[in-house]
């Protein structure tokens, strides 16, 4: 797109922004009405988001270039789905398997975190810059239509567990830790209670 390093620097780190600015309304409108109605909400904002990257018609808004103002909106559109599918997936989960469930979750983003990139690179290559959020609209686009079925499917839980964020990485080790940890310490007991 003809940016230089430190703007690239500048459009990550405002994408990066507008998804924390988006933490606090994800959070509010997650527990005040249903996980799959924020995700639709989310998902629609993100195709709407990705087409107007796409389309690019503004050059500057304000005098700020148009790419930094897309950047934070592509942001706040689509880094809190993560956060919402995980809270939406734990509202249907028994508390014994959501360690199982976030290494699920964790391991089918890094699929997607693998593919993805190849696959926008080689749309990139072919179409340019812009070929990346096309990509991503028809993603969201796809997700969206999940989302329709599966409330067609299964109706939504309303006993969901408070919104929280959950971050793209592998925190569900510390809880498989803590529970390898109870454990051995039972063991030990067990052990010592045999000695006296």
């Amino acid at each position: 797109s003809g940016l230089g390093q430190s703007d690239i620097a500048l459009f990550l780190a405002l994408s990066v922004v507008g998804g924390l600015v988006a933490q606090v309304p994800t959070g509010i409108f997650a527990d005040r009405f249903n996980r799959r109605t924020t995700l639709t909400g989310f998902s629609i904002l993100s195709i709407l988001v990705c087409g107007l990257i796409t389309a690019n018609p503004f050059d500057s808004i304000f005098g700020v270039p148009f790419v930094f103002i897309g950047g934070f909106l592509f942001g706040f559109a689509t880094f809190p789905i993560y956060s919402v599918c995980a809270s939406h997936a734990s509202d249907f989960a028994k508390k014994e398997d959501m360690l199982a469930l976030s290494a699920s979750l964790i391991f089918f983003f890094a699929v997607g975190a693998v593919l993805a990139p190849s696959l926008a690179g080689y749309l990139m290559d072919i179409n340019g810059p812009s070929a990346m959020f096309t990509l991503i609209l028809i993603a969201h686009v796809m997700l969206l239509g999940y989302t329709f079925w599966r409330s067609l499917q299964r109706p939504v839980n309303e006993v969901a567990r408070p919104y929280r964020y959950m971050p793209r990485t592998s925190m569900f080790i510390a809880e498989w830790a803590r529970r390898r940890g109870q454990s051995g310490a039972n063991h030990r007991r067990t052990d010592e209670s045999k000695f006296k």
